[in-house]
Order: structure tokens, then C-alpha cells, then sequence
């Protein structure tokens, strides 16, 4: 978005509202806000107490702050893939931010735009009645695939004309891409995405068991492409997430009797996208969990695999005629995944053909929208 931005000759004043603002300053080189006024923890006990006095006069000062912030801004412009979710997430935490700072924005005289969103599950109604109230204040939508339009639909959600567009990331610009080649090599790398506790959500025991048998069978499939004498780049998503997954991982491998040296089994800590570009520029089949691996491996004009835990992975893959190269993260079965792989490799030319003639109808896709996205700014 700030490369278009920019290439539209609309990056003079941008700033971001985000979770992590010191990051995305050192990152982007923008100027960035806090958008949460208060840290909800879902399952966090709540008294009335409590609530009168601190989380209201909290809030009162992060609505005030918020008006303070959008004041003279032409456009809230808001963009993410797993943007309007509960997920993991109480309704009092991201949904209502959401829904206050589209409040906050209009009443700003500031335009609110959802960009390529991805929905999610709305388990609760008060995240329904907030994530439905922002997009009534918007003056422009669109979701980053046909799923997640009709899952609002299904809501009772009146979205019929709203657009359906590939991935953001989709309409980077190509000298981003074609700065990363892959240096030739004899030997084949096979990137494998790792991610934390991606669980079922009602117990902590279920998403532990969850977790330890998704890290097992990921070690299994790693040992057996070692044995075949591949070499594998391990694939970070989050730094501050990723670290535990990539310790286990090791040691499920020394469990599983694999010598573990860094020839057979590489990778780096991934900070920025172009680190993970040059990460997965590095491999020739990426095999993972985490949506944006498989985006830009896809860009890339490498074969994926995805490890599923939400429909967003699936729904990727199976727009773009790779339907049969994802399974369901939490009835991963190895011998399943290993003739995925198998058969990916027998036909990478041809996903590669696909890919080279899918990817640029992406784009155009975005070059046709962005003149509407950025209308009267």
C-alpha cells in the first residue's frame, strides 16, 4: 500500500495506526500512533469496578486522542488480511478498535476506506455489531477473496457490489520481485514455514496437544526431505512469535535421530519483506502455514503447499487453480503432505507456467482498482 501510495504521488503525510508504532517507524519511515488505548486480554477478569476506573476514563482519553490524530486527515485507510476477526481476539479488543477508529474518522470529516480485508470468525455478536458498524461508515470496501465477502453476507451484511481482489501484496511492484533471483545450485532447497500456537481456542490443553503434534509431524516431514537429500530453509514469519516453534522443531528433529547442521537445515531471523523475499527467493518449493510465505512464494514463481489453518490459505490456492496442494493444519497427515510435494515436483514447470501468466493478471487487477481506491484523495 505505501509503494502505491507513493507511485500515486500520495505519500506526503502518511502516518500508520498500528499495535506496534516504534516498529513501523524504524521499518517504513513513517510517522506512527498506538491504536489501542487500552490492552484487553481475552479471558481477563473484568469488574465493574475495574471497568469505571480504568478502562473507561482509558478510553475516553483514546477516543479524544484519536480525534486529535485524524484531524485534517483526508483518509483512514484500512488494509490486512485477518483484519475483521474475533479470533483469538476478544471484542473488546481489535473489533472495537476497529468500529472507534472509523467512528473517529468520520466524525473527523476524514474518508474510511477497507482495502482487500480478510474476514474471519465472528464468534460473538457484540464483534459482529462492531466489525458491521465500521463497514456501514465506509465510503469504499473490498476482501481479499470471494470467502470472506460471502461470509458477510451470510451475516445479514448488504455487500453485494463490493469488490473481490487478489491479495494486496499482489500488486507490489515488479522491480521489488525481480531484485530477488535464485543463485544456481545442484542441490534443491525446500522452504518450510513455521508459526506458533495456532490451536483450537477453547482449552489450553487442546491447543498445547494441537501444537506439539503439528510441531512432530512438520519435524517428520523435514526428516524424510533430508533424507532425500534436499536441503531445507527454514521459514520465520514473526519474530516475536516464531522463536519457541523454531526451538521445538530442532529438537523434534534431534528426537527423530537428524543430525541438525546448518548445510542441511538454514534460516535467518526475517525482519522485513525483502528478507523474506530473499529467503523464499532461496528455495524451489515452499511448504507452509503462513498466508504471506505462500504469497509471495507464489509471486515468486515457486510451487506451494499450504499447511491450512484458516479457509484464507485454501481460498488462496484454490482461486488460483492450485486446489489440491493444501491440506487442514490440524489433520495434517505426513504421508498425505509427502505426496503433495511429490506431485508438485513432477509438475513444477507447469505450476510455474501458471503462476508466470496468474500473477501478472493480479496486478493488472490492482492497476485497474487503485484509481477507485484512492478517489478524490
Amino acid at each position: 500500500m505505501l509503494d502505491n501510495l507513493r507511485a500515486y504521488r500520495l505519500g506526503g503525510d502518511l502516518f500508520c495506526v498500528c499495535s506496534e508504532p516504534s516498529d513501523t517507524t524504524c521499518r517504513h519511515n513513517i510517522p506512527a500512533v498506538r491504536i489501542e488505548a487500552v490492552t484487553h486480554r481475552p479471558g481477563a477478569k473484568r469488574s465493574l469496578l475495574r471497568l469505571m476506573l480504568v478502562r473507561f476514563p482509558a478510553e475516553v482519553r483514546g477516543w479524544l486522542s484519536a480525534l486529535r490524530t485524524l484531524r485534517g486527515t483526508d483518509a483512514l485507510i484500512m488494509t490486512g488480511t485477518g483484519m475483521l476477526t474475533d479470533s483469538g481476539e476478544s471484542p473488546l479488543g481489535f473489533p472495537y478498535e476497529i468500529f472507534k477508529w472509523a467512528c473517529v474518522a468520520r466524525c473527523s470529516g476524514c474518508k474510511v476506506r477497507f482495502v482487500a480485508v480478510g474476514v474471519g470468525p465472528m464468534r460473538r455478536r457484540l464483534t459482529r455489531m462492531f466489525i458491521h458498524g465500521a463497514l456501514r461508515l465506509s465510503d469504499y470496501r473490498s476482501y481479499r477473496d470471494a470467502a470472506s465477502r460471502r461470509r458477510l453476507q451470510d451475516q445479514g451484511a448488504h455487500i453485494d457490489h463490493d469488490a473481490v481482489l487478489p491479495d494486496l501484496a499482489f500488486s507490489l511492484r515488479p522491480d521489488r520481485l525481480s531484485a530477488h533471483h535464485r543463485a544456481d545450485g545442484s542441490r534443491r532447497f525446500i522452504g518450510v514455514g513455521i508459526m506458533d500456537n495456532y490451536g483450537p481456542p477453547d482449552t489450553r490443553i487442546r491447543r498445547t496437544l494441537f501444537f506439539d503434534n503439528y510441531i512432530e509431524k512438520t519435524a517428520a516431514f523435514v526428516a524424510w526431505l533430508l533424507q532425500q537429500n534436499y536441503a531445507v530453509r527454514i521459514l520465520y514469519g514473526d519474530l516475536s512469535c516464531d522463536a519457541e516453534p523454531r526451538l521445538r522443531l530442532r529438537r523434534a528433529l534431534v528426537r527423530q535421530g537428524v543430525q541438525y547442521d546448518d548445510q542441511r537445515v538454514s534460516g535467518s531471523d526475517i525482519r522485513t519483506e525483502d528478507d523474506l523475499l530473499r529467503q523464499l527467493s532461496a528455495t524451489d518449493i515452499v511448504v507452509s502455514p503462513r498466508y504471506h510465505n505462500l504469497v509471495l512464494a507464489m509471486m515468486l514463481n515457486k510451487p506451494v503447499i499450504a499447511l491450512s489453518y484458516d479457509y484464507k490459505n485454501e481460498a488462496l490456492l484454490t482461486e488460483a487453480g492450485l486446489g489440491e496442494y493444501w491440506q487442514r493444519i490440524e489433520e495434517l497427515d505426513v504421508s498425505k503432505l509427502i505426496e503433495q510435494f511429490q506431485h508438485a515436483e513432477r509438475n513444477s514447470l507447469e505450476i510455474r507456467r501458471l503462476l508466470q501468466r496468474l500473477v501478472p493478471e493480479y496486478r493488472r487487477r490492482w492497476e485497474s482498482e487503485y484509481p477507485r481506491v484512492f478517489a478524490n484523495l
